[in-house]
């Protein structure tokens, strides 16, 4: 009885001895390895879920899944963002007039624009999808006019307009026929290379994180493809970004229709090889955030130099309310994707991703 009195005592002691210390300290900064504070969207209006965000013209563009490519605008990723409606003018004669996927564009040089895009193609298992790309001569806004091959595209997809195969002899190969192509993302070099991520997607769970080569206009492939990563379920939304020798390589991973839906990371020297090699780091989950499936993430700069943030998509439930859904499966049929916002640092040692807040809606 009596050591049980003085392990109390020694228990309270330390306890007392830790507040203390937390008030000389004051609070925990949250970092990537902790707990957030659970956010507000910055955006539940409508709609908005694997957002491609580009910073141009003093304006925050946030391209997203829909019909024609439907984006928002806003001068700063907390908002206020503003609906614009559809960038794509069509989905080309080579692809079916269906929703798109997972837009995302890049600035090629003045007013042109490129945007990629994930459309329905014929000939494919399960109606599977093929990298498109289309054109704005007139800034980042557009209208954008797609092209009239895809940038990318599976063996055996049939060319919508004319019944024809689309001649995918100097496409970059993907693992299997009949793989669906999604999620495409370009990235810069610092040497000056231009290249596009994107996922392929089968019927059955094998999913891969593939890079390809692009000429200077970013419209047609260069050279093969190549594998960054495969998994036995799913793993998609790739997006990279050079840091000095670095090379840092952000997805979503698991099931997009549960709060089991997350970010992840790895880092390489090289932006077409060595992502396996290094382990798997988890940047954003729900228990970290309170975020109902925090994915879809896109890392962008701001006006500020070295200064970055990171849009996401997350479910809410009921579709018209800002409450993050709770963590159930399956998800209640009353949700809708809305986008968050949050800060972007790189750690001590310029590339390792750290999520610090998120931001408060504008």
């Amino acid at each position: 009885m009596i050591m049980d009195r003085r392990r109390s005592w020694k228990r309270a002691w330390f306890a007392g001895l830790l507040a203390v210390v937390g008030l000389l300290l004051g609070p925990a900064v949250p970092s990537g390895a902790g707990t957030l504070d659970p956010p507000e969207p910055v955006f539940a209006e409508t709609v908005a879920a694997d957002p491609g965000v580009i910073f141009a013209d003093g304006e925050y563009y946030a391209f997203t899944t829909g019909a024609g490519a439907p984006f928002l605008k806003a001068p700063s990723p907390a908002g206020p963002w503003q609906v614009m409606g559809p960038a794509l003018t069509g989905t080309g004669g080579w692809a079916l007039d269906a929703p798109i996927w997972a837009p995302d564009a890049v600035h090629v040089g003045g007013d042109r624009y490129v945007l990629y895009y994930s459309a329905r193609v014929d000939g494919l298992a399960a109606n599977q999808r093929c990298i498109g790309v289309a054109v704005s001569e007139v800034g980042p806004a557009g209208p954008y006019q797609p092209t009239d091959r895809p940038v990318s595209c599976p063996a055996g997809a049939i060319r919508h307009d004319n019944g024809e195969l689309i001649n995918a002899s100097d496409q970059p190969p993907t693992p299997n026929p009949g793989d669906g192509l999604i999620d495409a993302a370009p990235i810069l070099t610092e040497d000056g290379r231009r290249f596009v991520l994107y996922k392929t997607q089968r019927p059955n769970p094998l999913t891969t994180l593939r890079i390809v080569e692009v000429n200077a206009d970013w419209t047609t492939a260069i050279a093969p493809s190549v594998e960054l990563q495969r998994y036995q379920g799913q793993i998609e939304n790739p997006a990279m970004v050079q840091r000095g020798g670095k090379f840092v390589l952000f997805a979503s991973k698991f099931n997009y229709l549960s709060c089991d839906y997350a970010t992840v990371w790895w880092r390489s020297n090289s932006p077409t090889a060595g992502f396996t090699a290094g382990p798997e780091r988890s940047l954003l989950t729900t228990k970290k955030t309170g975020v109902c499936g925090p994915g879809g993430a896109d890392p962008t700069p701001t006006a500020t130099p070295g200064e970055w943030r990171l849009v996401l998509h997350g479910w809410v439930c009921p579709a018209l309310s800002t409450t993050a859904c709770a963590d159930v499966f399956p998800l209640p049929a009353d949700k809708k994707r809305v986008l968050y916002a949050t800060t972007l640092g790189w750690g001590d040692d310029g590339a390792t991703p750290e999520v610090k807040s998120f931001l408060d809606p504008a």
